[in-house]
C-alpha cells in the first residue's frame, strides 16, 4: 500500500451501488477486494477522501480503516489530542526561543572568591546582564572589560555553552611569593670536564678538573652585586668518564621448566571495563615472569603467566574483548652448565647494553671515543665480569 494510501474495511447492504456511487464521483479505488455480498477492502487516496466521507454519508456502512496514510493519521491524531498537540507546540516554540537566550554566568578557573564578586560587580555595574539573546553579547567587549576593571586576574577567556557564559579566569601571580625550586647540576659518574660552556647560573667546576660523582658542576643562582638571585643551571658540558657494570654467573644454578599443569581464568571487557572477573585475574595483570607464592591465590610455588586477549565481537556498538589468564606451573631444576668464552661475551654484551641504557639515552655520547675494556675476576662459586666503558658525554 502506497504510503499516501488508507486502506478502509467496509460492511453494510448495497456495496454495489456505493462503488458504482464513488466511481461516478471520480474517486480512484486501489486494492478492491470482495470479501463477500456486503464486505469489501479497498484503498483511497489522501486527495480522494473528503470526496469519500461525502459520498459514504450516505450510506448507513460501518467504515473503519485499517491502516492510515501518514497525513491522515496526523490529522486524526492531532484532531483528538489538540491539548496535547498545542502543549507539544508550546514546548518546541519555548525551547527554540530559549536556546537563544543567556540565562547564567559561570567564572571558573583559577580564581578565588574575591575575585569572582568583582567579576560579577564590574559585569552587573556595565549593565551587562543575563536574560538577553545571545547576539547581544559581545565576548570580545566582555573581555576587554573585564581585564581593564579587575585588577586580580591576568588572563581571562569567554565562551558560550548552551544558555550559559563560561568566563575562564585567572589570577595575576605575585613575583614577591614566588619559591624558585632550580636544582644544580650534578655529576652522576666520576669524570672529567673537557669543555663547560656556562648558559645560566654559577660555574663550580673548571676546565680539566676532576669530579666525583654527586659533585655540583653548577649551582642554581647568579651573584648581582651582593645580592644572590635564583636562576636555572644551564651549560653545555662534555666530559670524559669511565663507567663499570660487572654482571655474575652461577656454574650451579637453578633453572625453571615448565610442565603441563596449568590453571586458567578468564573474564570479559566491555568498552574498557571488566566484568565477572574473579580473584584469581584481579591479582594479576603481567604476562612471561615467575613470581614467589607468598599469600597467592594460585597452589604452585613458581609459575609463570601468560596474557591472551580476543575480540569476540568487533562492533565498534558493543565491542567485547575476552581475557584469557594462564598460570602455568615451574618446576625447580638444580644445573651445573660450566663457565666458558660464550657465556663470557654473553655477559659482555649484557654488561653493554645495560651501560648504554643507563647512559646513552640521557647523555650524548661521542662516537669516535667510546670504548670498551672487560675483566673476569673467578670466586669460589661464582664468576664476575666487568665491562668498563670509557667515552665522552656530552649533557
Amino acid at each position: 500500500m502506497s504510503i499516501f494510501r488508507t486502506q478502509f474495511d467496509i460492511q453494510g447492504l448495497n456495496i454495489s451501488r456505493f462503488i458504482l456511487d464513488l466511481k461516478s464521483n471520480d474517486i480512484m479505488l486501489f486494492n478492491l477486494k470482495r470479501l463477500s455480498h456486503d464486505h469489501i477492502e479497498v484503498d483511497i487516496t489522501s486527495g480522494d477522501m473528503s470526496a469519500f466521507y461525502n459520498v459514504a454519508k450516505k450510506y448507513n456502512f460501518k467504515i473503519l480503516p485499517k491502516r492510515m496514510s501518514p497525513k491522515l493519521f496526523l490529522v486524526t491524531f492531532f484532531k483528538n489530542n489538540l491539548i496535547f498537540a498545542l502543549s507539544i507546540l508550546f514546548i518546541f516554540l519555548a525551547v527554540m526561543v530559549s536556546n537563544n537566550f543567556i540565562f547564567k554566568f559561570e567564572i571558573v578557573g583559577d580564581v578565588c572568591d574575591s575575585s569572582k564578586e568583582k567579576i560579577s560587580r564590574v559585569l552587573k555595574e556595565s549593565k551587562i546582564l543575563v536574560g538577553k539573546p545571545k547576539s547581544q553579547y559581545d565576548l570580545d567587549e566582555m573581555k576587554l572589560l573585564l581585564l581593564n576593571n579587575v585588577d586580580d586576574i591576568s588572563l581571562v577567556s569567554l565562551s558560550i555553552y548552551g544558555n550559559t557564559i563560561l568566563i575562564n579566569a585567572k589570577e595575576k601571580i605575585d613575583d614577591s611569593q614566588i619559591v624558585y625550586d632550580f636544582q644544580p647540576i650534578v655529576a652522576e659518574y666520576d669524570m672529567i670536564i673537557e669543555s663547560l660552556n656556562l648558559i645560566s647560573g654559577t660555574a663550580n667546576a673548571s676546565i680539566g678538573q676532576t669530579i666525583k660523582k654527586g659533585d655540583i658542576i653548577v649551582q642554581p643562582y647568579v651573584f648581582v652585586g651582593d645580592k644572590k638571585i635564583a636562576v636555572e643551571a644551564k651549560a653545555d658540558i662534555i666530559a670524559y668518564v669511565e663507567i663499570v657494570q660487572t654482571n655474575r654467573y652461577f656454574e650451579n644454578h637453578v633453572e625453571y621448566v615448565k610442565n603441563q599443569k596449568c590453571i586458567k581464568s578468564s573474564y570479559l571487557s566491555i568498552f574498557g571495563q571488566d566484568i565477572l572477573k574473579d580473584e584469581i585475574a584481579k591479582t594479576f595483570s603481567t604476562s612471561g615472569r615467575v613470581f614467589e607464592n607468598e599469600n597467592i591465590l594460585v597452589p604452585y610455588k613458581n609459575f609463570e603467566v601468560k596474557v591472551d586477549e580476543q575480540l569476540i565481537c568487533e562492533n565498534l556498538l558493543l565491542p567485547i574483548k575476552k581475557t584469557t589468564i594462564t598460570f602455568y606451573e615451574l618446576k625447580a631444576i638444580d644445573v651445573f652448565v660450566p663457565f666458558d668464552e660464550n657465556i663470557k661475551q654473553n655477559l659482555i654484551e649484557e654488561n653493554k647494553k645495560i651501560i648504554y641504557n643507563q647512559v646513552g639515552i640521557k647523555y650524548a655520547l661521542d662516537p669516535n671515543r667510546i670504548e670498551f675494556d672487560s675483566v673476569l675476576i673467578e670466586n669460589e662459586d661464582c664468576f664476575y665480569v666487568s665491562t668498563y666503558l670509557k667515552t665522552s658525554v656530552r649533557f
